[in-house]
């Protein structure tokens, strides 16, 4: 189980991921600021990224599961 807890301002996001019973793998969690009121939130498992945008205009927050990717090899 990863979990992760960023705050920007007064926004508080909590992430928590069930990486199965019999796995010991290390998460990664990789937070940045997108727009004024968007926080992007990528979650780093080996080369492979979840990614949720946090956009702070709406009441309460709107998450958006923006899908998967690869990291690149540079």
């Amino acid at each position: 189980m990863a979990f992760a807890a960023v705050i920007f301002g007064v926004l508080k996001v909590e992430v928590e991921v069930e990486l199965g019973n019999h796995q010991k793998r290390s998460l990664f969690v990789r937070c940045f600021r997108v727009k004024e009121k968007e926080v992007r939130i990528d979650l780093i498992d080996g080369a492979l990224v979840w990614c949720i945008t946090v956009d702070e205009s709406h009441t309460p927050p709107a998450l958006d599961m923006a899908g998967t990717h690869y990291l690149q090899n540079r």
